[in-house]
Parts: C-alpha cells; structure tokens; sequence
C-alpha cells in the first residue's frame, strides 16, 4: 500500500468517526491536542499523524488503530435485503446465535467479526485459525435458544 493510499484510508475513516460521534473537528482537535488544521489535513488526506497520534485518536474514539489505519471493507448490496436476511435467521440457527452475540458487542467488535469471517471464508473455512481451541470455541460456543416459527 502507498503512503498516499495510507493517508487516504485513514483521512476517510477519521472523518467517518468524527461524523459518527457528533464532533466538531475543532473539538477533537482539542481533545487530543493538536491544531483544527491537522484535524483537517488529516481528514482531507494530506498528511498522516505521528503513530502515539494515531494511538490516542484511537483511544479518543474508544476503538483500536486498525480501526483508523485499515481499510474498512465493502458490503455487498444483497446484505441490506431484510427479507432475506430474516430468511436466512430463521433458516440457519448459528447465523441466529451470531446476531444474538453481537448485539450488545461494540461496534468496532463486530467490524473485526465480520472481518475475521471474510478471511475464513477466502481461506477457506475454520482452517484460516492456527490454534485448535479457537475453532472449538467457534464451532460449538454452547447451547442458546433459537427462534421459533411464528
């Protein structure tokens, strides 16, 4: 990845957490002290922060680096269909006990979730783990109750 494609990224995720906060670019600004005009160079692109920078944006936002360095990956249009994602809740119990689990998950959890699945999934499935006990963990998280037809 270039740097321009670095500062990129992170100038689009900062202004998506900024947006998603209700700040003010001033108020950030002054949270982690730094100038309104590196706020915005930062979001525009222009330039990146220094990494203990990065790291207290990070904490500001109550969320991890990767969450302002990584790209923030693309979901399909098909997702947003809410009949069949009821279909398909209703129709695979795991898919059901994965929403019962990140409901009251942070976001950026979820975000790393979804992620992690994605990279399964290209793998190849819950061989993409290199610890056995992960996919045990995965595989049979315990019994929950599933919904029943109405």
């Amino acid at each position: 990845m270039t740097v321009e494609e670095q500062k990129r990224i992170f100038g689009e995720n900062l202004t998506r957490m900024i947006e998603e906060s209700g700040m003010s670019q001033k108020a950030v600004a002054e949270a982690v002290g730094e100038s309104p005009q590196n706020i915005s160079n930062w979001c525009l692109g222009h330039s990146l922060p220094r990494v203990d920078k990065i790291q207290e944006l990070a904490e500001y936002f109550g969320t991890v680096v990767t969450a302002l360095i990584d790209p923030v990956p693309e979901f399909p249009d098909r997702a947003a269909d809410p009949a069949r994602i009821a279909r398909l809740l209703l129709a695979r119990r795991e898919l059901y006990e994965l929403v019962l689990e990140a409901e009251d998950a942070e976001k950026e959890d979820v975000r790393s979730a979804c992620l992690l699945l994605r990279e399964m999934k290209q793998k190849g499935g819950r061989h993409a783990f290199t610890s056995g006990s992960d996919t045990k963990a995965l595989r049979d998280p315990g019994p929950k109750e599933a919904p029943g037809p109405d």
